[in-house]
């Protein structure tokens, strides 16, 4: 999967994402040490992360289908969702929208598991993570011969 790497270059003066919203098909990480890094909206397919330093703001909400994963906190004006695990070194917020009360949905946090980081404001709910397959032998490599030709093996998953 290809990864977006966020740096100073892409953010304007007030530490705002230049393109506002962001919805990239692929997974994105966010250099160390920009402090706080300001997105109108997230969206994107694999893991959202950012590394020592560095935070996730948006005024609307953050949505990535793996992973969350923030070097300082998380803040969102509404929900945040991912399908795996949700990490933040410090506070997780979701549900500040200062346009309106934010219902008890627009506050939730939803991921498969939070594995660190308080949640400040919001509303958790986990999904569990899916299990791993287990006794899968690994075959991935191996040469198989079928009808005199030979073929190298490869999990898919």
């Amino acid at each position: 999967m290809k990864v977006l790497k966020i740096t100073k270059a892409d953010l304007n003066e007030n530490n705002e994402y230049v393109n506002g919203h962001l919805d990239y098909d692929g997974s994105v990480e966010i250099a160390a040490s920009l402090g706080w890094v300001k997105f109108k909206s997230i969206t994107v397919k694999g893991f959202l992360k950012s590394l020592a330093g560095s935070g996730i703001e948006a005024g609307w909400g953050i949505e990535a289908g793996w992973g969350i994963e923030a070097g300082c906190g998380i803040e969102a004006g509404l929900t945040i969702i991912c399908n795996l695990k949700l990490s933040a070194k410090f506070r997780i917020f979701s549900g500040l929208a200062i346009w309106e009360n934010a219902s008890e949905e627009e506050k939730e946090i939803k991921c498969g598991k939070l594995e660190s980081g308080e949640i400040a404001y919001g509303n958790l709910i986990e999904s569990g993570l899916p299990e791993e397959k287990k006794n899968t032998p690994n075959c991935s490599g191996k040469i198989v011969e079928i009808d005199g030709v030979k073929y190298s093996l490869t999990i898919i998953n």
